[in-house]
């Protein structure tokens, strides 16, 4: 049998300034994941209460598929929101902190 190579290391990657972050820098972009994954999921469930849940709009509109594609809408344009945002920029479009973590 023959030995394979290991893959080579990776060396770690600095940030966009050239240097390496710090704790400090990456304590501050996991509480802006945490930041978006709150606004996000708060802002899916208010989303949802008001097109599927009992409210005006959900009386407005009774088709079931008409208020899935209201909510996909919705929610699609809350996502660029915050991924155009600042903190959503200074994070990478992060708003899944599991993902940021593996990472």
């Amino acid at each position: 049998m023959t030995a394979v190579p290991a893959p080579p290391r990776r060396p770690e990657l600095p940030d966009r300034t050239g240097t390496r972050p710090t704790p400090a820098v990456i304590a501050g972009h996991s509480a802006l994941v945490c930041l978006l994954t709150f606004v996000l999921l708060f802002g899916v469930t208010t989303i949802v209460r008001w097109v599927a849940g009992p409210s005006p709009i959900s009386d407005a509109v009774p088709q079931i598929r008409l208020q899935l594609l209201i909510i996909g809408g919705c929610v699609g344009l809350l996502l660029v929101g915050l991924i155009l945002s600042r903190p959503g920029r200074t994070s990478g479009g992060h708003i899944n902190p599991a993902i940021s973590l593996a990472m």
